[in-house]
């Protein structure tokens, strides 16, 4: 997410790789939180002068200027939010130094936190988070670290580590963890591990854990 200032405030959401992984829910999620809340902070309400989005219209487009109560366009070359620039001379009643400072010094404990994890739980978590938009690619992976793929290549030599076993664990363990649930489909189980088709996924399980999803019991 980055920030543009001139005649307009602009916030721009944006993949950091040249292939991208972001999906439109991921986008719409973002800047609804923003309209949502970030609106409501001033004493006057600020609202959006417009929104655009790289995704197709969807089949309930209108739904998004009624609830952004703004212009909104589709199939746009960039994600972007724009609010009018006096948005940042706005007064905010609710302000709270104190709190700011709390903040500030949680989110530095949290960032000191993340440095001291192990590049295996640095790995898992960012699967993780990329998994829905399909399988990544180590490129991808690398630029979600902040590192350059060779970087990350030598990082995983250096402690035996394998891109694509680390990928294929952490699809096994979320994949038994969402069995575990019982709630969800197949279908669903599969988007969520990014296989394309829930046969793809199906396949896999069964390589991996030497059975069907459906005759997994939550024990093996």
């Amino acid at each position: 997410i980055s920030l543009e200032i001139d005649d307009d405030v602009r916030l721009v959401v944006s993949d950091a790789t040249a292939e991208p992984y972001l999906i439109p829910q991921d986008v719409d999620l973002v800047f609804g939180l923003i309209k949502k809340f970030g609106s409501n902070l001033p004493q006057n309400e600020v609202r959006p002068a417009y929104l655009a989005l790289q995704r197709p219209a969807p089949a309930r487009a209108a739904d998004y200027e009624t609830f952004f109560e703004c212009p909104v366009t589709f199939d746009a070359p960039r994600n972007v939010l724009s609010f009018p620039a006096h948005v940042l001379d706005a007064n905010i009643p609710g302000k709270n130094p104190a709190l700011s400072n709390h903040v500030e010094q949680f989110l530095a404990s949290q960032t000191t936190r993340l440095d001291e994890q192990s590049l295996e739980e640095k790995l898992r978590s960012a699967l993780v988070t990329m998994l829905p938009a399909g399988t990544p690619k180590l490129e991808q992976l690398a630029t979600k670290l902040n590192m350059s793929k060779r970087t990350l290549q030598r990082k995983l030599q250096s402690e035996n580590l394998c891109f694509k076993s680390a990928l294929n664990n952490m699809r096994l363990e979320l994949a038994k963890e969402y069995l575990k649930e019982r709630s969800l489909p197949v279908q669903e189980i599969a988007y969520r591990l990014g296989f394309s088709e829930p046969s793809n996924f199906v396949r896999f399980f069964k390589q991996q854990a030497g059975m069907r999803p459906s005759d997994f019991d939550g024990e093996a």
